[in-house]
C-alpha cells in the first residue's frame, strides 16, 4: 500500500497566471494520469475509473493498494513528455516517493 499526498500546491513561477490560478490541482492531475496508459482495455478502464474516484474523494492523502499504485504508475509512464512540465515535478515526486 502507498500513501500519496494529494493536497494542491502553489506554482509561483507561473507569472503568466493571476495569483489565485497559480495552484497545481493534484487530485485532478492524478485522476487524469490514470487514463494515459496506452494499453488500457475496456475492463481496465472501469478499474482505473474506480481509482480516479478514490483519489478525487480523498482528503489530504490517498492510500492505494499495490495494484492501484501500479495502474497509476502505468498511466504516469504513458504520459507524454509535453505533459510533464515544471508544474508537474512535485506531483510526480509525490507518486514516485510515496511511502509504503
Amino acid at each position: 500500500m502507498r500513501r500519496i499526498d494529494v493536497t494542491d500546491y502553489a506554482t509561483p513561477w507561473r507569472t503568466d497566471l493571476p495569483d489565485p490560478d497559480r495552484v497545481f490541482r493534484v487530485k485532478d492531475s492524478l485522476a487524469a494520469v490514470l487514463f494515459n496508459n496506452p494499453d488500457l482495455t475496456p475492463r481496465e478502464l472501469i478499474k482505473v475509473n474506480a481509482i480516479a474516484e478514490k483519489i478525487e474523494h480523498s482528503d489530504g492523502y490517498v492510500l492505494l493498494e499495490d495494484a492501484e499504485y501500479d495502474k497509476l504508475m502505468a498511466g504516469l509512464n504513458g504520459t507524454s513528455a509535453r505533459q510533464l512540465t515544471r508544474d508537474t515535478v512535485e506531483c510526480v515526486r509525490r507518486v514516485l516517493e510515496a511511502p509504503q
